[in-house]
């Protein structure tokens, strides 16, 4: 009876020790649990826009590089690293865009996942074989994102996935519409006029996709040389190009030089890098593209 009684002890405590591990894997592999309304956090205001109008009520939306701030240098805060450890994930455009959010994802708290906005995308190379990362400027592109967004929207929050689906078709529609329209304007302006200089290079995508060539004074993030501000003037110079544009969120003194220099006009700003606050007429990615086409066709026109 003794042998017996010891065998079923013996027994009983394995199969403890057996649940003891399957629970604590178990645990592990979960990761922290999150309850409440999910929190995505997205590199900047454009990406944040697709996200929001794709997640409706059913998803906080928060912005890391403010609207009207420059996208490709941000300062890791601690706000910033407060929103981005509060988050359940973190949208994100790639393509170098975003030298600046490792080091703020590695100082926030908790784990995160990561997504990343031009899963999809064909880059267009520079020349010295970096990605531009500015694909949303060619709409065919900006769907992508759409689509990247609803996927990352329906992984965090799958309750709502039919609304997600729903949301992001009805955003493509308005993205296809931007298309035509953008399309339809670029036609009342003759090739050699098609010639778009920009403060930094971020128009690529842009004039791919609608017939333009284009130009930059400088690479972001690097300030304009003399020898930049002469090569900028005899590309205006070549066509007789009009006008060349500022862009928000970048400082605009290089380029009102060059315009006092060689008399070309200045408009702007160009929406390239961020949108301007929601409600406005650039508040929007199709705000912001049509916001765009109106200025470059009446400057060039």
């Amino acid at each position: 009876m003794k042998r017996f009684l010891r065998k079923r002890l013996l027994l009983s405590l394995a199969a403890a020790g057996t649940l003891a591990v399957v629970f604590h894997l178990g645990l592990s592999s979960c990761g922290p649990s999150r309850t409440g309304k999910p929190v995505v956090a997205c590199s900047n205001s454009i990406l944040a826009d697709f996200a929001r109008t794709v997640a409706g009520p059913h998803v906080d939306v928060r912005t890391l590089a403010i609207p009207l701030d420059d996208a490709h240098k941000v300062a890791p805060t601690e706000e910033l690293k407060r929103a981005v450890g509060e988050s359940w994930a973190i949208f994100e455009n790639g393509l170098g865009l975003e030298p600046w959010l490792d080091d703020i994802v590695k100082a926030a708290p908790g784990e995160h996942r990561r997504f990343v906005a031009t899963k999809g995308v064909t880059p267009i190379l520079r020349a010295d074989g970096s990605p531009d990362p500015h694909a949303w400027l060619d709409p065919r592109n900006a769907q992508t994102y759409v689509l990247n967004a609803r996927d990352m929207l329906i992984s965090v929050d799958p309750d709502h996935e039919s609304d997600f689906r729903t949301n992001a078709d009805s955003l493509i529609e308005s993205i296809k519409g931007v298309e035509a329209y953008v399309t339809s304007e670029v036609e009342s302006l003759a090739p050699q006029r098609r010639r778009i200089l920009v403060v930094h290079d971020s128009m690529r995508y842009f004039a791919a996709r609608f017939g333009f060539q284009t130009t930059a004074l400088a690479p972001a993030g690097i300030k304009p040389t003399s020898q930049d501000g002469e090569a900028a003037t005899d590309w205006l110079l070549k066509e007789r190009t009009p006008a060349m544009f500022t862009e928000a969120g970048h400082d605009e003194e290089a380029i009102r030089a060059l315009s006092f220099k060689n008399g070309r006009n200045v408009l702007g700003p160009l929406w390239t890098d961020t949108l301007d606050a929601p409600g406005k007429p650039a508040g929007s990615y199709v705000g912001a593209m049509k916001e765009n086409t109106a200025l470059i066709v009446k400057g060039l026109r």
